[in-house]
């Protein structure tokens, strides 16, 4: 008869596809084993897979079932999550003392998240007295643990000045770690905080960014207040750029080339990163660069593309070094020479640009330039894909899955072709496919 430990073990490795085809069905069935014998970790899955409605038919009756046993059992997760389901009266009847309850349990026994949903419990009055103070106590033990819900939901005390004085100073630095942590709501709050002035100095450049930042993390309401504060800060900027404000005239170039707050329009983006340029703005010299090279806004140049990246060089755009090398690569506005395309992207890579590695890296698989060295090869792929490099993704997958410079892993291959696609690179999902269509697990 197999131990408690051998039956977690194994649904665990069903769980995660380890070593065996994934399969939550045959997890639920180890873990149901193991459960019989009383073994906690084994109740508390259990409660998980019913909740979620993995490998076994949904069912919050039998979840609240196995997260009682494991709650018993002294696991603070269960509690939390069993007190989850009290709140919400899902397979349970709502109950919001029990829930309080079983969150008080839950933070005894030290689980991060629990403060955080108890502290809603006090703030609202929900299964306890109201007590404002109690709230911003436990919200304080979740901000201590880094709880970002915590972080946020303190702050709207302090704007609100509910339990607390109100305090906007006090609420934007709370918002502001909370937003640190990938808290959507936090940022659309701060990005307000920034347009309106409130507890920070008025922005509007700041508060779109955190708008912005609002949205990427799923909280769409922020592209509502993006628009009139792209206008708005079209308007400072031209105001500043008037008055010789190097930032502003480039920042002025950006909104015209992406056409927000204005209508696009490559040639007053051209203008301004001319201005810009010429007022000693490092960035300008590259984004006026971009514009030369592929004849945007202006006639297409290489030739004053190349001298805009080597003066951008120059004065050390990180970027520029990539796209200077990529015309010395390809004899655009230059002569052709590898040897020097390779230092210059030798230069961007030693500064972290994802793209100055990966191209450093396709000169040595290929010999241009340089020594030809898979080994090398593969090293400056690994660190572009580190950087977040779709194509350095797929070279490097390439380079396993043929055992180029790397000893050949079909498996590594996979994974890498994986987040190639997961980046975006079609040519990596297609890899992906092929792989998984020969069976390779």
């Amino acid at each position: 008869m197999k131990t408690t430990r051998e039956l977690f073990k194994k649904a665990m490795s069903y769980y995660n596809g380890q070593g065996v085809e994934q399969s939550y069905e045959k997890a639920a069935e180890f873990w149901t084993k193991a459960a019989e014998l009383g073994d906690l970790n084994a109740c508390y899955n259990l409660g998980i897979l019913y909740a979620n409605g993995q490998g076994v038919e949904q069912d919050f009756k039998k979840a609240a079932k196995f997260y009682t046993k494991a709650a018993n059992l002294g696991d603070a997760q269960a509690c939390y999550n069993l007190a989850f389901l009290y709140r919400d009266g899902q397979g349970v009847e709502q109950d919001f003392k029990k829930a309080a309850k079983l969150y008080t349990k839950s933070c005894d026994l030290g689980f991060f998240k629990a403060y955080n949903s108890l502290a809603i419990l006090y703030e609202n009055g929900k299964g306890v007295k109201q007590n404002f103070k109690k709230a911003v106590k436990f919200y304080k033990k979740g901000c201590d643990l880094l709880d970002e819900k915590a972080f946020y939901n303190l702050g709207c005390l302090y704007y609100n000045g509910r339990g607390v004085k109100q305090d906007f100073k006090k609420a934007a630095k709370l918002y502001e770690k909370a937003a640190d942590l990938g808290h959507g709501m936090a940022c659309f709050c701060l990005g307000g905080l920034y347009e309106n002035g409130q507890g920070v100095e008025q922005e509007y450049e700041m508060a779109i960014k955190f708008y912005t930042k609002a949205c990427d993390l799923g909280y769409d309401r922020a592209y509502e207040n993006l628009e009139p504060l792209y206008k708005k800060a079209a308007e400072l900027y031209k105001k500043y750029c008037d008055l010789k404000d190097k930032n502003a005239c480039f920042n002025l170039g950006l909104l015209y080339f992406d056409g927000k707050g204005v209508e696009k329009d490559f040639k007053r983006a051209a203008e301004f990163y001319a201005k810009a340029a010429d007022l000693g703005h490092v960035e300008a010299y590259n984004n006026l660069a971009l514009l030369y090279e592929e004849g945007q806004g202006v006639e297409q140049s290489y030739e004053k593309a190349a001298q805009l990246y080597t003066k951008a060089c120059d004065l050390g755009c990180v970027e520029a070094y990539n796209n200077l090398g990529l015309l010395y690569e390809y004899g655009q506005g230059v002569g052709q020479d590898f040897k020097k395309a390779a230092k210059l992207y030798k230069k961007g890579c030693d500064l972290w640009d994802e793209k100055a590695c990966c191209n450093l890296g396709n000169l040595y698989f290929n010999g241009q330039g340089v020594k030809q060295d898979f080994k090398k090869a593969a090293k400056f792929y690994a660190k572009a894909a580190d950087l977040g490099d779709s194509v350095a993704y797929y070279n490097l997958a390439l380079s396993y899955e043929k055992g180029l410079g790397v000893r050949q892993d079909v498996l590594k291959a996979k994974e890498f072709y994986k987040r190639s696609c997961d980046l975006g690179f079609q040519e990596g999902c297609k890899a992906y496919k092929r792989l998984d269509e020969m069976g390779i697990k």
